[in-house]
């Protein structure tokens, strides 16, 4: 029985440390009320603090992740409409200086979807330049091989200076690997592959995720 009470507080321990706030603070007096209780079900006391203490750090150490997640972008701006003219070189989104956007910083749809990078900056609004502009080009890897390869914009996407023998295939995501955006960032996927005996490299076509008719809100990452 004595058992079954002590694995009980440890668990309700563990509930507050995990929860924080004012129910982390609860902990400490419950476990000075407690404690003789919790002490019964252990044979070594300092089992029991190490087990908490542990508890705690795993705690402090998914607060500081998430608050660091939370702090590095500015959440769900709108995108500004630019019907009947349309431009997918460039777009404006309703963030600006006021609300800590600077220039070069990444916009990005939906959490993992790479939209571009804000190109210049106002009080209100901001400018980007589209992954879709002629003059865009970003290291880039492909597939579970993560094979290391050139991006480059316009009309239509495609990929280059793809090693002759890396093992790509149609299908295959490809991901941002610039040092200037954040790791990992979803471009598309490789749609054909054009590769020419002789060629020390291969080339691709690349489908993008991003669609530019349908995005209506984007976050921007400081």
């Amino acid at each position: 029985m004595r058992k079954y009470v002590s694995t009980g507080a440890l668990i309700l321990l563990g509930v507050l440390v995990v929860q924080g706030g004012p129910l982390f603070k609860a902990k400490l007096s419950l476990s000075s009320l407690f404690g003789d209780v919790l002490g019964a079900g252990f044979d070594n006391a300092e089992d029991l603090k190490r087990r908490v203490d542990v508890l705690e750090d795993e705690n402090e150490s998914l607060r500081i992740q998430l608050l660091g997640k939370e702090n590095d972008a500015v959440r769900s701006i709108k995108v500004y409409s630019s019907y009947p003219f349309s431009s997918r070189s460039e777009l404006a989104i309703a963030a600006g200086g006021s609300q800590g956007i600077k220039s070069g910083e990444a916009v990005v749809h939906s959490g993992t979807i790479l939209v571009g990078q804000v190109k210049s900056v106002l009080k209100s609004s901001s400018v980007v330049t589209t992954i879709f502009d002629p003059s865009w080009e970003m290291a880039v890897r492909i597939g579970d091989s993560e094979v290391d390869a050139l991006m480059s914009g316009g009309n239509e996407l495609s990929i280059s200076l793809i090693p002759q023998d890396a093992l790509v295939e149609e299908g295959d995501t490809v991901i941002s690997a610039d040092k200037n955006f954040p790791y990992g960032l979803e471009l598309g996927y490789i749609k054909e592959l054009h590769n020419t005996e002789g060629d020390v490299f291969q080339e691709a076509a690349l489908e993008p995720t991003l669609k530019l008719k349908t995005l209506r809100d984007v976050t921007v990452y400081r």
